[in-house]
């Protein structure tokens, strides 16, 4: 071969490897967004806020960064979802907190029944110290950090045997409860039987007579079309269902400053956005789920009493039991300090 063509060579494959280098460093960096929402535009679900986020993080990144939904449950259940962020295979979900608590069990506390009187009182206190000091133990226990929280509303009772209006009603129901064992002892401590069913195989657990009822915000009512298969309702409000943008710790570490500045950013704003969202809906679902069939109780303040005091001094005493008292001290103090400050901010 003459030295012409072997320097052609050459130089061609110079060219080829610069042209590859360059392709390489112009790809994207790939963050898979997982969830167990449909992605059908219901104001309910977070996809709603996963598109936020989307849209914010790749504009923001000038394409840098690619997000990835996977909605519906595509990548397995929450707990699955949950699990595969903390491996890293993917790189976030938007999941409800209660299913962590086998990895993070202090993260029950966030469960406790009847403690968050409104979204405003909840959103200061996990906005605030409170749920930064709480995201370092979540950094340390799982290698997950939040972003923000979003939330699915207030949690009700369905059932498809009789109306809810006393704890007395819940004697002898099978209710379906997500795994959380906070959620359980609560069902429990109304005379009720708790049964962990997986979010996906809730419709057809209903549908078929496996449980008599579940506990649902409205919302997620709406979502998963649970209106087909139960009859009653009783708006209790006995939880708040707080629901994180979750990132894995390392991924979000290994980013340059200027994207783990423009993912954080864009995950709090992407929650804000869920939370208006879904509050916009909720002034039009109870007057939807009558239409829709459902027969909705509304309790009195008296009635709503009662339950607090049947479920709330149990269930802490249990939870005290499981972790001590530490975190669900620091979080009913957060709580006091919220109303006291929202009080004064609205007098």
């Amino acid at each position: 071969m003459s030295l012409k063509k072997t320097n052609v060579l050459i130089m061609v494959a110079i060219l080829f490897f610069v042209i590859s280098m360059v392709s390489f460093a112009q790809s994207p960096i790939i963050l898979k967004l997982s969830h167990g929402d449909t992605a059908d535009g219901s104001w309910g679900t977070c996809d709603n806020g996963a598109l936020t986020f989307k849209r914010l993080v790749e504009n923001r990144s000038d394409g840098r960064i690619k997000v990835e939904i996977y909605p519906n449950c595509q990548l397995g259940s929450e707990r699955e979802m949950e699990e595969s962020v903390m491996m890293g295979t993917t790189q976030a979900t938007w999941c409800s907190t209660p299913d962590y608590a086998g990895w993070i069990p202090e993260i029950g506390i966030l469960n406790l029944p009847y403690i968050f009187s409104s979204p405003v009182i909840a959103f200061k206190v996990l906005d605030g110290d409170f749920g930064r000091e709480f995201n370092e133990l979540m950094i340390e226990k799982t290698g997950i950090r939040f972003l923000g929280y979003g939330h699915i509303g207030f949690r009700h009772f369905t059932n498809n045997v009789r109306p809810i209006r006393t704890p007395a009603d819940m004697v002898g129901l099978k209710i379906r409860t997500q795994e959380n064992p906070v959620a359980m002892q609560m069902v429990k401590s109304l005379g009720a039987s708790a049964t962990p069913i997986a979010w996906g195989e809730l419709y057809t657990a209903l549908q078929q007579g496996v449980v008599d009822g579940e506990e649902n915000p409205t919302s997620m009512i709406q979502v998963a079309k649970l209106y087909e298969v139960q009859k009653y309702m009783t708006t209790d409000g006995h939880t708040f269902g707080t629901n994180p943008l979750a990132i894995n710790e390392k991924f979000y570490q290994s980013l340059p400053d200027d994207l783990k500045y423009i993912v954080a950013d864009s995950g709090r704003i992407a929650c804000i956005a869920y939370r208006g969202m879904l509050e916009y809906g909720n002034g039009i679902d109870f007057a939807d789920l009558t239409a829709k069939g459902v027969e909705i109780y509304f309790p009195t303040p008296e009635e709503i009493a009662l339950f607090k005091e049947a479920t709330q001094g149990p269930v802490i005493e249990w939870l005290a039991g499981e972790i001590g008292r530490e975190w669900i001290d620091k979080l009913l103090i957060a709580i006091e300090e919220a109303e006291k400050e929202y009080a004064l901010e609205i007098e």
